[in-house]
């Protein structure tokens, strides 16, 4: 937890998470699961959900809350890609790779660390 200007920043860094996706018409009665890292943060009275490698962020007032957007966002997302046929070129540009019913990183993350970095 990093105090800054009243505001709390909370972050959970490394927590994989399989994030079921109902597929919509395109891919009738079928689901597709992503391995991803899922970052959450409080600022103030919200929480944000992150998921770094895809790009996508959503918010809410509770954890659950945040995280429940996030995947609502990755259902928008990912329909409106596969409609425009976009999807698995937008997969492989973030390093991601579809393996049957599954989208997994072509290679994970091994650490993370926080440094105060001196710049000039």
């Amino acid at each position: 937890m990093v105090n800054s200007d009243n505001n709390r920043y909370y972050k959970i860094i490394g927590m994989v998470a399989d994030i079921k996706y109902k597929c919509g018409a395109i891919r009738i009665g079928g689901n597709m699961n992503i391995r991803a890292t899922i970052e959450l943060w409080q600022k103030g009275d919200w929480f944000i959900a992150k998921l770094p490698e895809l790009d996508f962020i959503a918010q809410g007032r509770t954890a659950d809350e945040a995280k429940a957007n996030l995947n609502e966002v990755i259902k928008i997302q990912f329909d409106e890609m596969r409609e425009l046929g976009t999807l698995d070129d937008y997969l492989a540009e973030c390093g991601f790779v579809v393996k049957g019913d599954t989208v997994e990183p072509a290679s994970g993350m091994i650490g993370f660390e926080k440094q105060l970095v001196k710049v000039a």
